[in-house]
This record gives C-alpha cells, structure tokens and sequence, in this order.
C-alpha cells in the first residue's frame, strides 16, 4: 500500500499499515537533508574542535539563516514578480 504524496491525504486515510509504511520509507530516505548533513557536519565538527566551543558553528548557522532570507526577499521575490508578468 502507497501513500499517495499530495498535500490533503493524512497517515489516517491510509491506516495503520500504511502510517508504519510511510514512516518506515521516511526514516530509510529522509528528504533531501543527507546531502546537507554530509557536507556539513565535518565541517562544524572541524569549527567546533577549532573554537573548543558550539558558539562558533551556531553563529555561521545563524548568518547563513539570515543570508538566505535576504536572498529570498533580493532575489527569489523579483524573480517571481518576472514570472508572473509573463504567464
């Protein structure tokens, strides 16, 4: 039994069975954050072991937060505004 992947089905429409199911494939293949994981976790324990300290590694997470919603707001909105003048 499949889960279907869209928005408006709940782990109760597809029983018990398909709830373990789903999770099960979910604990197998996580979305897309082991390719993030494996890159930066050497990194931060590199950082960590550098600064005897988890400061440094909550900083660069912090910053890189802050990077990435000011591109979203710099360069996704006016991207998006593009987009929709031409549809």
């Amino acid at each position: 039994m499949e889960l279907p992947r869209n928005q408006s089905t709940t782990i109760k429409d597809a029983g018990i069975l398909g709830a373990v199911q789903w999770q099960w494939q979910w604990w197998l293949d996580p979305p897309r954050a082991k390719g993030t994981a494996a890159l930066l976790v050497p990194l931060t324990n590199v950082l960590t072991t550098a600064t005897d300290s988890w400061h440094a590694v909550l900083y660069v997470a912090a910053i890189l937060n802050i990077m990435a919603a000011g591109m979203a707001m710099l360069v996704l909105e006016p991207m998006r505004i593009r987009t929709m003048a031409r549809a």
